[in-house]
């Protein structure tokens, strides 16, 4: 991931030299799994004088998966002691499908 949003930071500062961004642009990017990873790599670094402003946007906005997420949100591994996700509501419906 973050070689990613270095490769995101790279192309930011490369569109920005060739004049195609505008002061104060916005740089969008986030996941439920990395939101501390995103914040910590995209809100310091950048160079002197550089106008972004950082919004940090969850990649599951309307409902997540909350044993998916269980494992792979950063409650889970990279912030220890910090608590955790959990649900808000259970839904339980039948699904059928057609091939």
């Amino acid at each position: 991931m973050r070689g990613y949003l270095g490769d995101v930071r790279t192309a930011v500062l490369a569109m920005d030299a060739a004049g195609i961004l505008r002061p104060g642009r916005a740089l969008t990017a986030g996941g439920s799994s990395w939101f501390d990873v995103v914040a910590d790599d995209l809100t310091h670094g950048w160079p002197a004088g550089f106008d972004v402003l950082p919004v940090l946007r969850s990649g599951a906005y309307i409902g997540h998966d909350d044993g998916f997420y269980a494992t792979t949100t950063p409650y889970a591994s990279r912030l220890v002691g910090a608590g955790g996700l959990w649900p808000a509501l259970r839904l339980w419906a039948q699904v059928l499908s057609h091939p």
